[in-house]
């Protein structure tokens, strides 16, 4: 796994990052890697972005799978991703159940009248 962001020093680069050894060159097999031990990332590469982008592509056309954890022969790696998953789904169920309370709500708003007068004698 890797993150990219934007190169402070040059805006044709990228700076690819990642916290485990080869995951970068795996992507990006020419990449000079370079460690940083104090870093949030421990290895990071300047790329051009056209490279980065190639890889990218690559990437895309490479996938064969239908489900990327199991996909996985690295028991490591897939507990690892299966972590990351399962807070990604906790996170959606928290914004499913408040969207189901926002909506509960104002159906409430829509049933209750705002005006003491807006009510009808029975």
């Amino acid at each position: 796994m890797v993150s990219v962001v934007a190169d402070r020093g040059d805006k044709r680069k990228v700076l690819v990052r990642a916290r485990r050894q080869g995951e970068i060159e795996a992507l990006l097999p020419r990449a000079k890697v370079q460690v940083t031990p104090r870093a949030d990332y421990r290895f990071r590469a300047h790329v051009r972005r056209e490279a980065f982008e190639g890889a990218l592509l690559r990437q895309a056309k490479a996938i064969s799978y239908d489900n990327f954890k199991n996909s996985l022969d690295d028991d490591e790696r897939h507990d690892f991703y299966t972590a990351v998953w399962e807070v990604a789904w906790r996170r959606q169920g928290l914004e499913a159940s408040r969207a189901e309370e926002d909506r509960q709500l104002a159906m409430f708003d829509l049933a209750w009248p705002e005006e003491p007068g807006d009510v009808e004698d029975i």
